[in-house]
């Protein structure tokens, strides 16, 4: 993550100010009660832009309504609820939900398929997952 604000920051910055990006990085110490308190640190920070990677609480409503009182979205949240999906202030950046969507577009035009169709298990994670293989071959024309 430093090595992409790296670049940022050399090929000039963020926005008309080109302002570089500075990490704060907190110590949840990969505990619910630390997550909080991170999201807390960061929602009260004037100059803080936004949350990256919470990985146990980020569907939990007291730090998802902290957040987005303070206009601080969640970025590479990884999503563990189907509420992740749907808050405004998540971006569930997860390398794996753009896996499921890429191989549903990328299926169908290696086999010259019209239309796929879509099956999984009725658990949450497999929901998730469907839900954003389906949303990619909409996007793609393929369902």
């Amino acid at each position: 993550m430093q090595a992409g604000f790296r670049y940022i920051d050399s090929h000039g910055g963020i926005g008309k100010l080109h302002q570089n990006v500075v990490v704060k990085v907190c110590d949840s110490q990969d505990t619910a009660p630390g997550e909080i308190q991170c999201g807390q640190e960061a929602a009260s920070d004037a100059k803080s832009i936004a949350v990256v990677a919470p990985v146990i609480i980020s569907a939990d409503a007291t730090f998802t309504s902290e957040l987005s009182k303070a206009h601080e979205p969640i970025i590479n949240d990884n999503p563990s609820s189907p509420g992740d999906y749907v808050n405004p202030i998540n971006f569930p950046l997860w390398s794996s939900n753009f896996a499921y969507a890429a191989c549903a577009v990328m299926t169908a035009e290696a086999v010259h398929a019209k239309r796929v169709a879509f099956a999984a298990l009725s658990v949450p994670a497999s929901i998730n997952s469907l839900n954003v293989a389906i949303a990619g071959a909409k996007r793609a024309g393929n369902l």
